[in-house]
């Protein structure tokens, strides 16, 4: 639409958002800071997608940092053009360019993934990226999701046939993470094991503490085991972080409760040993309780 604008907002930690108009310039030199996923919503022709990139720009692009593009624009993905935004980014080390054809087609007031057009087709085809799912079986299940619920509007069925995949359909985005979500509860005393995983990325990957501490007694060891015998009971909050061996980082922030051994109302073991000799005469007392039961109970014979 004519009012829309288009532009570039930061924020960094809990600063309030700055926005800055966007040019295609300064879009590719923050691309050059490697993105993983590249997307814009705007109009567009064969070459560029209005105020925000073009082909002639495509040469700031990293050739090292290669990232998924969705381009929620009309026409970036002409293929009769072998000089379209598609091409020329995929020619400078974009790895997987999603673009339209032709023209998009948009919801008028779209507000809502259910209001339809070629915005909810977009939005849907980010969810399945991110979910790790295939480059191609994305374009798929977002297409099939847009058929069944993405609002049926007449021109829908032109976004359908009109977004298309350029690059290899078997490529997918993949996420370093940390699991399990969740630790295991540890008790005083008690010897505690619990191991942590790396999802996604290359081994070897190594763990460490960055943030709070583990309770006294536990340690962190490289691979990702946490073992030892906790000294206190309590609750301990820290933050774990993995490196695989290609340098991408994660972390997690994990909380740890450390319960006590309950003490036994039977017998209790002391350094003297009369908590022993307490479970002896309950039991004498307990045999003479039992014959006394029995010398006193009469039968009778007729």
């Amino acid at each position: 639409p004519q009012e829309w604008t288009t532009r570039r907002s930061y924020r960094t930690g809990d600063v309030t958002l700055r926005d800055f108009y966007c040019n295609p310039s300064d879009f590719a030199s923050e691309w050059s800071n490697g993105y993983g996923i590249v997307a814009w919503l705007t109009h567009g022709q064969e070459r560029s997608a209005d105020d925000v990139f073009d082909t002639f720009h495509c040469y700031l692009l990293p050739q090292n940092k290669g990232a998924f593009v969705v381009a929620a624009a009309c026409k970036n993905g002409t293929p009769e053009d072998p000089y379209a935004l598609y091409a020329e980014a995929l020619r400078h080390g974009v790895l997987a360019f999603y673009g339209f054809s032709r023209v998009m087609w948009y919801a008028p007031a779209w507000g809502q993934l259910k209001d339809g057009g070629g915005i909810s087709l977009c939005a849907m085809l980010l969810k399945h990226i991110l979910q790790g799912e295939f480059a191609g079986q994305a374009l798929a299940n977002s297409v099939w999701w847009f058929i069944q619920e993405g609002g049926g509007f007449p021109s829908d069925i032109y976004n359908v046939f009109s977004l298309n995949l350029y690059g290899d359909p078997l490529l997918r985005v993949m996420w370093l993470d940390i699991m399990p979500l969740n630790l295991s509860e540890a008790r005083k005393g008690r010897y505690y094991s619990q191991q942590l995983h790396l999802i996604g990325g290359y081994i070897p990957a190594s763990f460490s503490i960055v943030g709070g501490a583990l309770p006294p007694g536990l340690w962190l060891c490289q691979d990702g085991l946490i073992e030892g015998t906790p000294f206190h009971s309590g609750s301990w909050s820290f933050v774990v972080q993995v490196k695989d061996c290609t340098g991408a980082v994660s972390s997690r922030r994990y909380s740890l409760k450390v319960r006590r051994i309950a003490s036994g109302c039977l017998y209790t073991k002391t350094s003297d040993g009369t908590g022993l000799w307490a479970l002896v005469v309950l039991f004498v007392l307990l045999s003479v309780r039992r014959r006394w039961r029995c010398s006193s109970t009469a039968s009778i014979t007729t």
